[in-house]
């Protein structure tokens, strides 16, 4: 398994398993409708367009090409007392439970103390219980409770903290 910083050609392979990763996570979250409408080919576009105002990526690469990925970067909610995001971090259905979750936080962090962040928060839908477990796993603290909006619904969902991201650097190692 290869963990390194993701290029634009990797846009289309990152958004398929983020496909399939919304299908099975939210199956029971999101309304099928919402689901089946994801368009892989949309997504690659819009990680390009990120990719090329600097959100910075990464993806775990096995024999079959990219298993996961992550991205990080500046907080977006100011309501959070956090300096950093983590954006997004998912992994095939097929390749879960693999300990890819946890080899593609370490550069994230990496990358983040490297530019000044100190504190990371995440969002994550309320009930999606292993994604909270992962984080919780990871040492990332529940903060708060707020709400999500997809296709114009809005749902619940939390946030949590890592309140120092050299802790977590070094747990990572």
């Amino acid at each position: 398994m290869e963990i390194r910083r993701a290029t634009v050609d990797d846009a289309r392979e990152i958004a398929e398993v983020s496909k399939a990763a919304w299908q099975v996570a939210y199956a029971d979250i999101l309304p099928e409708s919402v689901l089946s409408a994801i368009n892989a080919s949309e997504r690659a576009e819009r990680l390009v367009r990120q990719m090329q105002d600097g959100t910075a990526y990464w993806v775990a690469m096995d024999e079959n090409g990219v298993a996961g990925f992550a991205c990080a970067g500046k907080s977006h909610e100011p309501s959070v007392p956090a300096d950093a995001e983590l954006y997004a971090i998912y992994v095939h259905p097929g390749r879960q439970r693999s300990g890819i979750g946890g080899r593609l936080l370490a550069p994230v962090v990496a990358y983040l103390r490297e530019e000044g962040f100190e504190k990371m928060c995440v969002f994550v839908f309320r009930d999606n219980g292993p994604a909270r477990r992962f984080y919780e796993k990871m040492g990332a603290r529940f903060f708060d409770e707020g709400t999500y909006k997809v296709a114009g619904v809005e749902y619940p969902d939390t946030s949590y903290i890592w309140e120092d991201l050299a802790d977590l650097e070094a747990r990572l190692l």
